[in-house]
């Protein structure tokens, strides 16, 4: 920032690094010890470990999203041993880090304002702690999505033609770790300018026409089409999750009615009282210092998913949905608040996860960058004025900094996923489940992973070859035999059609005789916080109760054959 204010240092690689090695590093040695439920923690990897065994994506097993998540996580399983499950959540920590850097330094450009390098630091630590939260730190789509979309816009943000290139390009790689990205490149092209470039268009679309090459030399090409367009509910996760949430609103309506004040030249009368820029600045501030807390709060009693992200995503838009640009100007504002709305509207959209809070840290950080913009450059008081208005940022920014990262910490520990808070992780897997060495959970998930090995052994007696039946999707990464089932973890979502159920039921119909099937008698979700049989439509579950044959039992499962 300008204006009574040293010249700022523009942001170095050196800077960068630092940070994210740093971040991820500290938030890996505090965090990625704690628990560990097989379902969805470790699923991504376990299409790696498929890939490893040559299998063609699609076509010998069922996916409803492109595979370059599994793709990237190969290394970490090919090479992982028995550190597999820790040592890829540190590259999770890194991806966390390097989306919160990136996204403050995209704001930082396209606003049009330089931070100074604690500044900088700050914000991005504010938005790694709002972004991380209390969401599990395992291989994910739509955590892989945000860190190569973060990596495409800033590349695309650049001066030149060949970073704006290679930028798109990475951008549209976002969409084949989960297709709901295919909406960030056409939103990046008309925001940043850049859609009348054929170039710009040709680039984004290469990652998916090489993706679909290599499926149609695998003869998987068709098979790829039907599975990743079986979840089609764009309105219901995309539109009506916002309408329905009544903090969007009440964000909508705060951003742009504090905007409105804290832009207005001269002085304007708000229900007979006078109001300023100088007042609105003051409940700016307190409101994003307000904020902090509350998010603080929320995530620490495991609910930051709700009211705190919809509330920031819905505050800048209505930030922009005031047609006012202040100091800054109209087009800056729309192009950094734009992109920060598409990224996080795009991981928003889930059966799962239906919520814009992996992305709500770059939102936060718009929402404070352009309060000090406009109040360091609009308020009066000559040199010292701004010497002191530089000050109390710097004290805002390290109570928000502080505020998150209390509520990161304390969150992480309360509420761990699946699992029982911290304190309470006293079991060493190391021994227990393959490549969770440096994990520990709670005693009721120990027990039921270690039941599993009893399970096997009652199954080995029956044949070599063996499913489980419906989750524990994990347990495949690092196991010694190969699923031989056409999805590794058979709910709803994964199976997300008649047509994928049905194609699911045949072929473990026709290995009858041929394979042992391992079924939970409880969620898997559900053993370390209290027993729960399984819930939902579970069709492989129901098919193996009503035509195998039960053949042995132990503490949380059943043998079939």
């Amino acid at each position: 920032m300008t204006d009574g204010r040293p010249q700022a240092r523009r942001p170095s690689t050196l800077d960068g690094l630092l940070f994210i090695i740093s971040v991820a590093l500290i938030a890996h040695l505090l965090f990625s010890w704690m628990g560990l439920i097989p379902t969805d923690d470790g699923f991504v990897m376990a299409y790696s470990r498929r890939l490893l065994e040559g299998e063609a994506p699609h076509r010998d097993f069922i996916s409803v999203r492109p595979l370059a998540s599994a793709l990237l996580y190969l290394p970490f399983v090919r090479l992982g041993g028995g550190h597999t499950f820790y040592v890829a959540r540190l590259f999770v920590w890194g991806e966390f880090a390097s989306f919160a850097w990136l996204s403050t330094l995209i704001l930082e450009r396209l606003l049009g304002i330089s931070f100074r390098r604690l500044d900088r630091i700050l914000l991005a630590l504010t938005a790694f702690a709002l972004s991380a939260h209390t969401f599990p730190v395992m291989p994910w789509f739509t955590v892989d999505g945000l860190f190569f979309l973060s990596l495409g816009l800033f590349l695309a943000t650049g001066d030149s033609r060949a970073s704006q290139l290679s930028g798109y390009a990475l951008v549209g790689l976002s969409a084949l770790c989960k297709q709901t990205f295919v909406f960030a490149g056409p939103a990046a092209a008309v925001l940043l300018g850049h859609w009348r470039r054929l170039p710009i268009w040709i680039s984004w679309g290469a990652p998916a026409l090489l993706y679909g090459m290599w499926l149609l030399s695998l003869g998987a090409f068709e098979d790829a089409v039907i599975q990743m367009s079986v979840h089609t509910d764009l309105s219901s996760k995309g539109i009506v999750a916002y309408l329905s949430r009544p903090s969007f609103a009440w964000g909508i309506m705060a951003g742009y009615w504090l905007w409105s004040n804290l832009t207005r030249r001269g002085k304007s009368q708000f229900r007979g009282a006078g109001w300023d820029g100088t007042r609105a600045a003051v409940l700016g501030g307190t409101g994003l210092a307000a904020g902090a807390v509350a998010g603080a709060v929320f995530m620490e009693h495991g609910r930051y998913v709700g009211v705190p992200s919809f509330a920031v995503f819905g505050a800048v838009l209505g930030v922009l949905l005031s047609g006012r640009g202040g100091r800054i100007g109209r087009a800056p504002l729309w192009k950094a608040g734009g992109l920060a709305l598409a990224s996080a509207w795009c991981a928003s959209i889930s059966d799962g996860y239906n919520t814009p809070a992996l992305a709500s840290g770059p939102l936060f950080v718009f929402l404070v960058a352009i309060w000090m913009e406009e109040t360091l450059l609009n308020l009066p008081g000559g040199d010292a004025g701004g010497a002191r208005r530089r000050w109390g940022g710097a004290i805002l920014l390290f109570f928000l900094a502080a505020s998150a990262t209390v509520g990161l910490v304390a969150g992480r520990r309360q509420h761990v996923y699946l699992e029982r808070p911290a304190g309470e992780l006293v079991q060493s897997l190391d021994e227990v489940f393959p490549g969770a060495k440096g994990i520990r959970s709670s005693q009721g998930a120990y027990d039921f992973l270690k039941d599993l090995d009893e399970a096997k052994r009652l199954a080995r007696r029956h044949s070599a070859r063996f499913a489980i039946l419906p989750d524990l999707a994990g347990y495949w990464v690092k196991s010694e035999e190969v699923n031989p089932l056409l999805t590794d973890w058979s709910n709803r979502t994964e199976l997300g059609s008649a047509f994928l159920e049905e194609r699911a039921i045949q072929n473990l119909a026709a290995q009858k005789g041929r394979i042992a099937v391992i079924t939970q008698k409880l969620e898997a979700a559900s053993v370390a916080r209290g027993p729960v049989p399984p819930q939902g439509r579970r069709v492989l579950l129901d098919y193996v109760r009503q035509h195998f044959e039960k053949v042995g039992e132990t503490a949380f499962f059943e043998v079939y054959r």
